[in-house]
């Protein structure tokens, strides 16, 4: 892009350009990293927690994956789809040892947490006796 404002405006203003051949050697290559993702793993993906694992012929993973309320198996990239509101069934339901959890899920389940505890009576009321006669 500098090079293409080169003659126009950088050298009128008084600007001059190396020449790239001299400073190449100071930038690395462009190293790609493409790590090799699990085959287990839960992420997000268009706000909504997708879970992925192989094809399991028993029938025990998708068995596990339909009993979460509001599942969506998408096909396109063979995951299972559920509403964040659902991130500690998912959890809980595929354990972290087994699938790598993507660290945005666990922030969540940690908010959902929070406004659970805040929820939650702090004292609990004493249920009322009737008074005794003597």
């Amino acid at each position: 892009m500098i090079q293409k404002y080169q003659k126009s405006q950088l050298e009128p203003a008084g600007y001059t350009l190396p020449d790239w051949k001299a400073i190449e050697l100071q930038y690395p290559d462009k190293f790609e990293s493409k790590e090799e993702k699990s085959p287990y793993r839960i992420e997000i993906l268009e706000n909504k927690i997708a879970v992925y694992a192989p094809y399991d012929a028993t029938g025990r993973f998708q068995k596990k994956a339909k009993a979460i309320e509001g599942y969506r198996f998408d096909s396109s990239d063979k995951s299972w789809r559920y509403p964040l509101a659902k991130v500690i069934e998912v959890i809980e339901a595929f354990p972290s040892p087994e699938y790598s959890i993507n660290p945005e899920i666990e922030g969540i389940r940690l908010s959902i947490e929070a406004e659970e505890r805040q929820n939650w009576p702090k004292k609990r009321k004493k249920p009322k006796t009737p008074p005794t006669r003597y």
